[in-house]
C-alpha cells in the first residue's frame, strides 16, 4: 500500500514538473479566483460591522427648547423607555452637551471659546430595534411644544444595506465566472496530460493497475493547485488586510474590523483550501472519466 502510494505520488510529481507551465496557470487563476472568494468574505464580515455599528448608535436625536425643563425631558424619557421598541433612551443635559463639543473640537480652540451651555439644546439620543420604526419615533415629536429639532437618518442603514447586498450579487457573479474558467483550464490541463501521458497510461492499464491507481494523480494535481492557490490569495489578503482597515478607520474610526487578522487568514486558508481541493478534485476526477472512461 504504502509503495502503491509513493508510485501515486512520484507519478503526480512527474504531471506538474513535465507540465510546469500549464500548472502555473492553473495555480494563478485559482489563486486570483480564492482571492475574489476571500475579499468578499472579508468585505461581508465589515460590512456587518459597519452596519451593526450604526444600528447601535443614536438613531433619532430631539433637541429640546431651552423653555423645557429637565423634568419635563426626564418625563418624556421615561415614557420612551416603556416602549417595546426602543432600544435605549439617554438624556444629554446642557452640560454634557457642551462637554462633548469641547472634546471633539478639542484641537481648535477657537471653536470652544464662546461655547456656552446656554447656546447648547438638552437632548435625547433614541435607538430602536427596528430602523423601520424611525419614522414613527419621529413623528411623535414633531409639532411637540418642548421640541426645537428631530434628527434622524432614515436610509442611512436601508442604503448601506442595499449597497452591501449588490456589491455581494456582484461579487457571486464574478467568483462564478472565475471557477467556471478555472474548471476549464483545469479540464485542459488534465486532457494535455492524458495526451502527454498517455503511453504510460496504457502500460499501467495493461499491467492491470486499477482505475483509481490512474485517476489519483491527476485528482492530486487539482488538490495540489488548490492548496497552492488559496496559500497564495492568503498571502495576498494578509497583506491588504491593514490597508483595508486603514481606508475604513478614516471614514469611521470606532469600528475595529479585524481585532486579529492572523486568526481570520488562516482560517480562510483552511476552508478555501479545502472547498478548493474538494472542487479541483471534482472536476479533475470527471475530467479523466471523460478522457478515459475509467
Amino acid at each position: 500500500m504504502i509503495s502503491s502510494l509513493a508510485r501515486v505520488i512520484k507519478y503526480t510529481l512527474k504531471h506538474l514538473i513535465r507540465n510546469a507551465s500549464q500548472s502555473v496557470l492553473v495555480v494563478l487563476v485559482l489563486a486570483v479566483t480564492f482571492l475574489i472568494v476571500q475579499l468578499f468574505i472579508l468585505l461581508g464580515m465589515a460590512s456587518e460591522k459597519v452596519i451593526a455599528y450604526f444600528e447601535s448608535q443614536p438613531q433619532v436625536t430631539v433637541f429640546f427648547k431651552d423653555e423645557a425643563t429637565e423634568e419635563q425631558i426626564l418625563q418624556i424619557r421615561d415614557e420612551l423607555k416603556k416602549d417595546k421598541n426602543v432600544k435605549s433612551v439617554a438624556y444629554i443635559s446642557k452640560q454634557q452637551a457642551v462637554e462633548i463639543y469641547k472634546s471633539e473640537h478639542q484641537d481648535d480652540p477657537e471653536l470652544l471659546e464662546f461655547v456656552t451651555a446656554d447656546i447648547l439644546p438638552a437632548s435625547l439620543e433614541i435607538s430602536v430595534y427596528d430602523i423601520n420604526y424611525l419614522p414613527r419615533i419621529a413623528q411623535e415629536f414633531n409639532g411637540n411644544q418642548f421640541v426645537e429639532q428631530v434628527y434622524y437618518q432614515p436610509d442611512l442603514v436601508d442604503e448601506l444595506t442595499a449597497w452591501t447586498k449588490s456589491l455581494r450579487q456582484a461579487g457571486l457573479i464574478l467568483i462564478a465566472i472565475m471557477l467556471f474558467v478555472a474548471s476549464a483550464i483545469i479540464i485542459l490541463v488534465v486532457a494535455n496530460n492524458i495526451n502527454i501521458f498517455g503511453h504510460e497510461i496504457e502500460v499501467m492499464r495493461l499491467v492491470g493497475a486499477g482505475s483509481w491507481y490512474v485517476r489519483m494523480p491527476f485528482v492530486l494535481d487539482g488538490i495540489i493547485f488548490a492548496i497552492l492557490g488559496a496559500a497564495i490569495s492568503s498571502v495576498m489578503v494578509y497583506f491588504a488586510i491593514p490597508r483595508v482597515e486603514s481606508f475604513i478607520d478614516q471614514l469611521i474610526a470606532s469600528v475595529q474590523l479585524f481585532p486579529d487578522p492572523q486568526a481570520i487568514v488562516i482560517d480562510l486558508f483552511v476552508k478555501v483550501a479545502a472547498v478548493g481541493s474538494l472542487l479541483t478534485a471534482f472536476v479533475s476526477y470527471v475530467s479523466v472519466w471523460k478522457y478515459l472512461k475509467v
